[in-house]
């Protein structure tokens, strides 16, 4: 995963430790990764929530009456994104997307354009 994303180990054990430390993923061997549970059983609101401590953390870095304000934004984000994503789980999210219905090319096509039959080097 390092590599794929041109990031070094460490960068990518940091950004990985709140899904450990949550029991959501689990160290295999010296650099691997796995998930804990089932993909069915792992809701995304609760792999995102992981890591609002880091959110929280950068408030109180603020301090004064601008930190408690922060906590009230912070916490009224994490209501709604939990209310928006209700019981989704990981493995929704691995599901491929189901295709439009559709019965042809054409339709598809905004009226006045060239279909795509009549285009240059067809």
């Amino acid at each position: 995963m390092a590599d794929r994303l041109s990031l070094t180990t460490g960068e990518v054990e940091r950004i990985l430790h709140p899904l450990v430390t949550q029991g959501l993923l689990k160290v295999l061997g010296d650099h691997g990764y796995g998930l804990a549970a089932d993909p069915r059983e792992l809701g995304v609101e609760r792999i995102l929530a992981a890591y609002d401590h880091r959110a929280r953390r950068g408030a109180e870095l603020v301090g004064g009456e601008i930190a408690m304000r922060l906590e009230e934004v912070i916490r009224a984000l994490a209501s709604a994104r939990a209310g928006t994503l209700g019981a989704l789980t990981l493995a929704d999210l691995l599901e491929a997307p189901q295709a439009p219905e559709t019965s042809s090319l054409q339709e598809l096509a905004p009226a006045g354009t060239i279909p795509p039959s009549r285009t240059v080097g067809q």
